[in-house]
């Protein structure tokens, strides 16, 4: 059902420009609109709309004016939505690819598309689903083959909503202190979605448009703190903060942040050594081993303090 509906768009939709008089064309697109307004509590049929949308873009775009604050208030709707299928996150990611498209477009032509506010939407919907693509306790995106690719395209759009003319650049904090609410919490913090929030800070550092980082010292050098002690254990960590790093990252108080995670280390080894050991021959070479990978964690942390 749904994929020969899609073939038919695919075949259909490029076609109605040349086969339908411009003033039906016209009729066309305010119709769209129309049912695309009254429909919007219902998500498949809102879905099935947008996919004609993104079908049949060279005929909206003419009309690009009348869909945009339509389009964007779709974003959360299908891309966010719990336990709604896949393919309605990857129909969303293509909107708002749609979106900025259609908004360079415009800017080229001297005109604007999207308001300060609607670029502001698209970029906390990209960042949540980013955050939320990478929970492992969201099981219905984390299963699907197409997740990882998803999360790729969602940072390449960040980027490119960074870069808006008019971005404020105002990500919403809360997308972040709920996950270092967790480790405030003596909870467990999932490995996957904090290095999703690193992958994010990195964008937004390779954008240049740092108000976000320059606004939440505190909640980034927390995301830091975490990572740092991810990093003692992970070398994907690692490479994530090391890729920071020479993207010119440099979070306030950084130095503080990696002293207090050095110190944390060194207090540990301390409080081990203190301890007798119930058999020092069994437990030599896992000690040996555990100070290998300790004194290389420092380094790792002096190296990127020192940067």
């Amino acid at each position: 059902g749904k994929e020969l509906v899609r073939a038919a768009l695919d075949i259909l939709m490029p076609s109605l420009p040349e086969l339908i008089p411009s003033d039906n064309l016209v009729l066309i697109a305010d119709q769209t609109a129309q049912i695309m307004l009254e429909e919007s509590n219902s998500t498949p049929q809102l879905s099935h709309i947008c996919l004609t949308i993104l079908k049949g873009k060279s005929l909206f775009v003419k009309h690009r004016d009348q869909f945009a604050s339509l389009m964007v208030g779709t974003l959360n709707r299908l891309g966010l939505s719990s336990g709604g299928p896949f393919e309605n996150k990857v129909l969303a990611a293509e909107i708002a690819a749609t979106l900025l498209d259609w908004d360079e477009r415009s800017r080229s032509e001297d005109k604007q598309l999207l308001s300060t506010e609607e670029g502001d939407l698209i970029m906390n919907f990209l960042v949540r689903q980013l955050l939320l693509l990478s929970d492992t306790d969201n099981r219905s995106m984390k299963v699907d083959p197409g997740a990882r690719e998803l999360a790729e395209t969602l940072k390449l759009l960040l980027g490119r909503v960074l870069h808006f003319p008019k971005s404020s650049g105002k990500i919403r904090p809360l997308h972040f202190e709920k996950l270092t609410s967790r480790a405030d919490n003596q909870a467990k913090v999932d490995s996957a979605t904090l290095a999703t929030a690193l992958d994010i800070i990195a964008v937004i550092c390779q954008s240049k448009n740092t108000a976000f980082l320059e606004q939440n010292p505190s909640l980034i050098n927390k995301v830091l703190l975490l990572s740092f002690e991810k990093a003692r254990n992970n070398k994907l960590f690692r490479r994530k903060i090391s890729d920071l790093a020479h993207h010119g990252f440099t979070a306030a108080n950084v130095e503080n942040t990696v002293a207090t995670s050095v110190e944390k280390i060194m207090l540990e080894s301390a409080q081990t050594t203190r301890r007798k050991p119930t058999s020092e021959s069994s437990r030599s070479k896992p000690k040996e081993a555990a100070s290998r990978t300790d004194l290389s964690y420092i380094v790792f942390s002096l190296e990127i303090a020192t940067r």
